[in-house]
């Protein structure tokens, strides 16, 4: 099943039609005009205008939710409390402790509760990812998101904060194996729209690695880029064309003394990592349909969606206060 026929809910849509192992779907959205609109495009779709219609008429293997957010704490706690698996897109909630308390949901029912945080399933993520778990490069010291576009115009939509930066708190947290324990941010309005839409966080992790988070709705071109610098060089990803770089430092002096006034310091090598590039979307659903059929762990567990909303609300608190905040996770019951 598939909550919510808006944008991504339409792209939960074809991938999961586009599986061999997925007969049919069953759709609930409330504009029958759109639901209809999503029959005639991908077909073997079934459709109800209200959850509670579906739940009584289907028998579900799973769920996806990709309702706007002030919707979804609803609906994912009612498919948890009747024991169905759930992959809620993120940020699963507006509010750190309204995530937490879907957690606590999902661990009193027992069924699998899953975040779309789709950007840690970008194969130049995950290749990262297994490059800095061996270890190769050293130690992290610091890492660097960027995050910029033009304004989207989607329905639902909070900050750039909550709605997209959280996105790569995600990322940063799953390729450093840690959470930010202080924030500074500068967020400002410049569109006059109801939410920031300029962000400029730096944050501190709990295992000492630096970062800096870039964010905004302002740029007329997209940029979807991280580096992590690491003992032994920088690596770069680029989510857009899903390529990884790593820059080493150099391994011996330049004989050159003027070349190195020009381009400053001596250059090691440049390695781009091939890799296998598929649509991520399709990655996450492999990975959440497998835990759904093996009764395994969670590719996204709830607790690190409560922790990115955590560090979400501390940005836009410092934004607000001109201060430092430390992030503050609500207590699981």
């Amino acid at each position: 099943m598939v909550i919510g026929g808006g944008t991504m809910g339409a792209l939960h849509l074809r991938a999961l039609l586009a599986r061999e192992d997925v007969p049919s779907v069953v759709l609930v959205e409330p504009d029958r005009d759109r639901g209809a609109g999503l029959v005639r495009q991908y077909g073997l779709v079934r459709t109800y205008a209200r959850l509670d219609e579906a739940l009584e008429h289907e028998v579900l293997d799973f769920a996806i939710v990709a309702v706007p957010l002030g919707a979804a704490v609803e609906v994912v706690t009612t498919l948890l409390e009747r024991g169905v698996p759930v992959l809620a897109e993120k940020p699963l909630a507006t509010r750190a402790a309204d995530a937490q308390d879907l957690a606590d949901v999902a661990a009193r029912s027992g069924a699998l509760l899953s975040v779309g945080y789709i950007e840690r399933f970008n194969p130049a993520v995950q290749a990262l990812k297994h490059e800095l778990d061996k270890g190769d490069a050293g130690p992290v010291y610091h890492v660097h998101a960027r995050r910029l576009s033009a304004f989207p115009y989607r329905a639902g939509m909070a900050g750039v904060t909550i709605d997209v930066a959280t996105h790569d708190l995600d990322v940063l947290g799953f390729v450093t194996g840690s959470s930010p324990i202080r924030v500074y941010a500068e967020t400002a309005v410049r569109q006059g729209g109801e939410g920031e839409d300029l962000l400029c966080a730096s944050l501190r992790f709990e295992n000492g690695v630096t970062g800096l988070v870039e964010s905004n709705w302002l740029t007329p071109m997209k940029v979807r880029r991280l580096t992590v610098t690491a003992e032994g060089g920088m690596y770069v990803v680029d989510y857009v064309t899903q390529d990884l770089w790593l820059h080493e430092h150099p391994r011996g002096e330049a004989e050159w003394d003027t070349l190195g006034v020009v381009r400053g310091a001596n250059e090691g090598r440049t390695i781009r990592f091939g890799l296998d590039r598929r649509e991520p979307l399709v990655i996450e659903h492999e990975q959440f349909i497998d835990a759904v059929a093996t009764d395994g762990p969670a590719p996204v567990p709830p607790e690190e969606a409560v922790a990115v909303l955590s560090a979400a609300e501390a940005i836009v608190e410092s934004g607000r206060t001109n201060q430092p905040v430390t992030p503050v996770r609500p207590v699981a019951t």
